[in-house]
């Protein structure tokens, strides 16, 4: 067993062993279900594991149901495959917190402006334009009702 995990851990560093290792500075945009959303992250992608990435993320919602919402939280990629030489695929996963505007109502405090946890995944396929420069587009699901399809940018530094 512990054999089978070496080997696993072997070839996902061998698949990555081109990335380029760093912080990262994420930017990107697409639609939640389907209204718009932006979001920002930094990262780490690590020298001893270039297969692995951990990242804060901020993103910002139109409105869905009443209000627009923001949402923060820590996620963590896995770069599964490399291959032509600049792509990549990877999965993501985010747990994150929500926050609506505070809408007309003035008077609302944050305990009544917390929406509850976001919990996500998804997939990714990765273009390298140059070694610090990729795009991405990502597919992500999870809960509350959340479907997301996204086209980001990443600079490694």
């Amino acid at each position: 067993m512990v054999t089978r995990a070496w080997v696993v851990v072997a070839l996902l560093a061998a698949s990555a062993a081109e990335a380029k290792p760093g912080f990262t500075a994420t930017a990107g945009g697409g639609v939640n279900v389907d209204t718009p959303f932006v979001e920002t992250q930094l990262g780490r992608r690590f020298v001893r594991a270039p297969f692995f990435e951990l990242f804060l993320d901020y993103s910002y919602n139109a409105t869905i149901s009443e209000f627009p919402f923001q949402t923060f939280g820590i996620g963590a990629r896995t770069y599964v495959f490399r291959f032509a030489q600049r792509f990549e695929l990877f999965h993501q996963a985010l747990a994150a917190f929500a926050i609506s505007g505070s809408g007309d109502f003035d008077n609302r405090d944050i305990g009544q402006r917390v929406l509850g946890a976001v919990l996500t995944q998804g997939v990714s396929v990765q273009a390298s334009i140059n070694p610090c420069w990729t795009v991405a587009l990502v597919v992500s699901t999870g809960t509350p009702v959340w479907l997301r399809p996204e086209l980001t940018v990443r600079f490694t530094f």
